[in-house]
């Protein structure tokens, strides 16, 4: 009987339709792990609006932090930055420009490790000493988290909800930590990105000037097609947090039905950041 209910449940997962209390039931956690479409884990927001979030992990670095924060900064663009605990004990100096800046701020962890291979001591340490050292240096607690290496099980997505912690991934991976090419990395954000996509690039760990060059192409490229850029905060409040990843999927909650995009679009259409509490 679970494994037919789980059956049922992954298309309802896929379509993020399950009300939050059958997410008990075994057959529905079966499907769950089954699907991969954890509702726990926000990796887009479902809306019309034109509007994505330019996230950044394993900063913040002395030398590519700075540049990055120049260009965002000269193209007025609010960004959130996943910074790594030992990173910012090193330069909370950089934390808090991050801050004074207006970008937000989330952990990736004390030391980058793969975090489904720890312990719940070693897991609940990760995030409590990161969030910890980031609230020291800025005095803002982290309110995201996003892990390392894309190392992740049940135990630490349940560890970060129970913390108070929003569990962030990404819909567009940007790939800089494999490519030395401004216009691969580029090209590959501009063809694939949509309303409501969560940007995954870096600041920190090789040589992030091609990133820095790439995302100034992004930022360009999706401004000439009438783009906003927000924090993953603000893309919070204007759409629906969705949990599937593929391109099918991502297609079906598109396509759902358009009484229900409008009731959910009404008076968007208009929306900027900070336009919205």
């Amino acid at each position: 009987m679970p494994v037919f209910v789980g059956i049922l449940a992954i298309l309802a997962l896929a379509l993020n339709l399950l009300p939050p209390g059958l997410l008990d039931l075994p057959g529905f956690q079966w499907a769950q792990r089954w699907s991969g479409a954890d509702p726990r884990i926000v990796r887009w927001v479902n809306t019309e609006v034109k509007a994505v979030a330019l996230t950044f992990d394993d900063g913040p670095d002395p030398v590519y932090t700075p540049d990055l924060l120049e260009l965002l900064s000269a193209r007025k663009v609010k960004a959130t930055f996943f910074l790594i605990g030992k990173m910012v004990d090193a330069r909370p100096d950089l934390a808090r420009l991050l801050v004074l800046q207006g970008h937000e701020l989330g952990n990736h962890s004390y030391n980058h490790p793969p975090m489904a291979h720890l312990s719940r001591e070693e897991v609940d340490f990760q995030l409590q000493e990161a969030s910890k050292i980031i609230e020291k240096a800025t005095g803002m607690r982290p309110r995201y988290f996003r892990p390392p290496l894309n190392s992740h099980n049940d135990q630490l997505v349940s560890a970060v909800v129970s913390g108070g912690m929003t569990f962030i991934h990404w819909s567009v991976d940007s790939r800089d930590w494999e490519s030395n090419s401004v216009d691969g990395i580029a090209g590959r954000v501009l063809t694939h990105a949509q309303p409501g996509d969560i940007i995954l690039f870096h600041d920190h760990g090789g040589d992030r000037s091609v990133t820095i060059k790439a995302v100034e192409k992004v930022i360009d490229g999706l401004s000439a097609r009438g783009y906003v850029f927000v924090t993953i905060g603000e893309l919070l409040k204007i759409g629906r947090p969705a949990s599937v990843a593929g391109p099918e999927e991502r297609r079906l909650w598109r396509t759902r039905s358009s009484r229900e995009q409008r009731e959910r679009s009404t008076d968007r259409e208009v929306w900027s950041p900070g336009g919205r509490d």
